[in-house]
């Protein structure tokens, strides 16, 4: 038989783990409901009809993938880029920064997945990307509490479009 004492400190355990109980509960329901507020568009949809959508609210996994062919070049130049001398720096507010030649970059793991790309007013295209990880890369540097911003810039040896 339970002592008074044994009841009471049971039923303060469980009352004292209602709250943690119901603060995870709140947020698996607030991911749902992130998840439940984005709009699913139905297969078939013109990526016309998307370049003044915010993608971050669109649910694109039934649409078809934009093939490369179908890409535009942004601007009036392409780039010819010597891939043996090309280097990505990582510097500013980082503990560890570094220069990492293309083929550092492709011994990482690669992540692959569809993403919905627009540029308000311009384009829309629905793409399978793969790549590297750049947060994976800025969290290996050891990017500062402080820092709010990432710069990235383009090659160099521009060469005009004929």
């Amino acid at each position: 038989m339970q002592t008074r004492r044994q009841i009471i400190k049971v039923l303060s355990l469980f009352l004292m783990g209602i709250p943690v109980f119901l603060a995870k509960f709140r947020a698996g329901l607030g991911l749902a409901w992130a998840k439940a507020k984005k709009i699913l568009l139905p297969e078939g949809t013109p990526m016309a009809d998307l370049i003044s959508k915010n993608p971050a609210k669109l649910d694109a996994r039934l649409l078809e993938t934009t093939p490369m062919e179908g890409f535009d070049v942004m601007g009036q130049d392409i780039y010819d880029v010597d891939m043996e001398r090309w280097r990505l720096e990582i510097t500013g507010a980082v503990a560890r920064p570094g220069t990492f030649t293309y083929r550092e970059i492709l011994n990482h793991a690669a992540l692959e997945r569809n993403v919905l790309l627009i540029c308000r007013g311009f384009f829309a295209y629905n793409a399978r990307w793969k790549g590297v990880s750049m947060p994976e890369f800025l969290a290996d540097a050891g990017v500062h509490p402080g820092a709010t911003h990432v710069k990235f810039s383009g090659p160099e040896g521009i060469r005009r479009k004929t």
